[in-house]
């Protein structure tokens, strides 16, 4: 049994760890994720995530684009609603809220004295605002209002995956992606995360062991950026090579 330890260091892409590994005198390999280990430090919002809406004003159409300043990674309920939403509220009309349903509720409303309607969402935004199961766009007439139907998501997805590029599967979300390892996400932004691995085996050629690439996506298979290495163990087990005698009248 081989073992190996090695962590992701571009800090551009922290969510993918990459290494070159001797490659064992054998034809086939076993390998298995056993551990990985991280903080739980996740850009939730950047620069590029956005909400599309039309709204109807005085005769008019009004195209409106709110964006994110900066980058998030860090997110809650009271930082949504005290930081992030305020932000927003500045880039459009008094005539449209953004607001929870009420104090002790977890679920966000849109409210809009003129019609308006949601064209779009980036990615993140529908996860962070409930919005991720809904159909697109969202009509909401004069006076009127829109409650999400999900609960926000502020820590990303609640299960992360491990993809790799080995040339078999040990498991599938999709049917075509490499998954070498599922996390439950029940981390707070900042906590350690650490998860053991021992279920899903990997029977590669040996030769892959010449370039193996780890990255961490989310529930969806979407990019993650992480923005703390990432550490991960392995082991790697040689595949017997089945052998052939000859009977004695073969000889």
């Amino acid at each position: 049994m081989l073992y190996y330890d090695f962590r992701s260091t571009d800090p551009n892409h922290y969510d993918v760890a990459e290494v070159s590994l001797p490659v064992p005198p054998c034809n086939m390999c076993n390998l298995v994720v056993t551990s990985l280990t991280t903080q739980s430090h996740f850009v939730v919002l950047d620069e590029s995530d956005y909400i599309q809406l039309i709204v109807w004003k005085d005769e008019e159409v009004r195209p409106r684009r709110l964006v994110v300043n900066g980058e998030y990674n860090t997110m809650d309920k009271r930082r949504l609603k005290d930081v992030l939403l305020p932000t927003l509220k500045t880039q459009i009309d008094n005539d449209i809220n953004i607001e929870f349903v009420g104090d002790n509720s977890k679920l966000l409303k849109i409210s809009s004295v003129c019609k308006l309607q949601i064209i779009d969402a980036s990615y993140h935004f529908k996860l962070l605002m409930g919005m991720y199961d809904m159909t697109f766009p969202i009509d909401i007439a004069a006076g009127g209002s829109v409650v999400m139907k999900s609960l926000p998501c502020y820590n990303l997805t609640p299960i992360f995956y491990l993809v790799s590029n080995l040339s078999t599967t040990s498991f599938s979300a999709g049917g075509t992606t490499q998954i070498v390892m599922r996390i439950v996400n029940t981390y707070r932004p900042g906590d350690i995360i650490t998860e053991t691995n021992g279920d899903y085996m990997c029977s590669i050629p040996s030769t892959s062991m010449g370039h193996l690439r780890f990255q961490l996506k989310d529930a969806n298979l979407k990019d993650i950026k992480l923005i703390t290495p990432m550490y991960i163990s392995i082991t790697v087990e040689m595949q017997q090579e089945p052998s052939f005698e000859l009977s004695p009248e073969e000889h």
